[in-house]
């Protein structure tokens, strides 16, 4: 957390992932669109909505995995 700025969390929303309403509340708060947006969880299952609004994803499976990831779409 002391990368982040902020965040979207499900306990102050009341919904949780895979509902799309968590997707869009932090597309909305970064005020980016689908397309400028990274998601990255660790189940598959979270990403499938962000993918389908547009938003790149990756599934993580380890720190040296998501880096390599991340560099890949020249995030890093």
């Amino acid at each position: 957390m002391e990368w982040f700025e902020d965040g979207v969390f499900s306990h102050k929303i009341g919904v949780r992932k895979p509902n799309p309403k968590i997707y869009r509340c932090a597309l909305d708060k970064a005020q980016i669109k689908p397309e400028e947006a990274v998601f990255v969880d660790d189940k598959q299952s979270a990403l499938e909505p962000a993918k389908k609004m547009g938003m790149v994803t990756i599934l993580f499976k380890n720190p040296e995995q998501l880096r390599q990831k991340l560099s890949e779409i020249q995030v890093l």
